[in-house]
């Protein structure tokens, strides 16, 4: 009996203190966020090492921070269109790597944020956008952030074209093949999560 009872409280102990670190791990810098920050990390999507091999960028996913009934949200384009807390947007990445950039001139100012959360709320729900077209019908997740920047007047990178991007990996050519027939339409307007990544009007603010 006695044995039993130090081996269950070993195990309440060992329980008790994976959750503290866990809580840890997800709660340690979010006193520390602001809304319009940008949240980047690797996607476990079929289409993640398509998007790192023609990007050039290990970051094949991002979002944007805000926050919703006293909690820190992260608005990305999956399927569909969404708001999602951010503890588990953190869980849903590979290895639950994480990194958090944010504007560097003080931008965007509480007016902007508001602008840009009416406008994810009205796209909150749409479908998501895997031929990448340059519409607001259907979204992906760089599109997102860069046109929710955009709208309230703050510039991150310049556009590109598909054929900005290396398209010669076999992998790359059988996603397009996938989702084409063939080759994308080249002269497509097109922001990848790698492109933010790498913007000089982004600083890192936490990485994990």
């Amino acid at each position: 009996m006695l044995r039993r009872t130090r081996a269950t409280s070993g195990f309440l102990f060992l329980y008790s203190l994976s959750v503290f670190l866990s809580l840890q791990l997800f709660a340690a810098p979010f006193d520390e966020l602001r809304e319009g920050d940008v949240v980047f990390q690797i996607s476990r999507s079929s289409q993640s090492q398509a998007i790192q091999l023609a990007t050039g960028s290990k970051y094949s996913h991002v979002g944007i921070i805000f926050k919703r009934a006293g909690r820190w949200v992260v608005f990305e384009a999956v399927q569909p269109v969404r708001f999602v807390d951010l503890s588990q947007w953190i869980k849903n990445g590979e290895r639950s790597h994480y990194v958090v950039k944010r504007y560097t001139d003080g931008a965007p100012d509480a007016s902007q944020i508001a602008v840009m959360k009416k406008k994810a709320e009205a796209w909150a729900g749409r479908n998501y956008d895997g031929l990448f077209r340059w519409s607001d019908d259907r979204l992906y997740c760089s599109e997102v952030v860069w046109k929710l920047y955009d709208l309230v007047g703050l510039k991150t990178v310049p556009l590109k074209r598909f054929s900005d991007y290396d398209l010669k990996h076999p992998i790359v050519q059988q996603k397009m093949k996938q989702r084409y027939g063939g080759m994308p339409p080249l002269n497509e307007l097109a922001v990848s999560p790698g492109d933010l990544f790498v913007s000089d009007r982004f600083r890192t603010v936490y990485e994990r």
